[in-house]
């Protein structure tokens, strides 16, 4: 699934989520995806640690993708997976997007 950020005007001149909603909203259900796990890191700041995943996703040409976006799938080993994009381009053939996604591991 591709997802875009949702936001509202607040009312000041800066933007907020909608009431009742987590702030994004589908763009895209079903995209049949290649999915590469590429490595994964972790890091402490301030005693608190951080995991993050890096992938490879890459899906067939589609317009509009870009890194305000993220991705939701289902991994059978992770379970529901959201990753942020974080770089798009078109493959050799032009024919596909590959993009560089990260997510963040959540505690179980």
């Amino acid at each position: 699934m591709i997802q875009e950020q949702s936001l509202v005007s607040n009312g000041r001149g800066g933007r907020r989520k909608p009431e009742g909603s987590d702030g994004w909203r589908d763009v895209d259900l079903g995209v049949f995806a290649e999915i590469i796990a590429l490595r994964g890191t972790e890091a402490t700041t301030s005693a608190v640690t951080r995991a993050t995943q890096l992938w490879r996703v890459t899906i067939r040409v589609r317009p509009g993708i870009n890194t305000g976006m993220r991705l939701v799938w289902t991994d059978a080993v992770l379970g529901e997976v959201i990753g942020n994009i974080r770089a798009a381009a078109l493959n050799d053939t032009r024919d596909g997007v590959v993009m560089t996604v990260e997510s963040e591991a959540r505690p179980a």
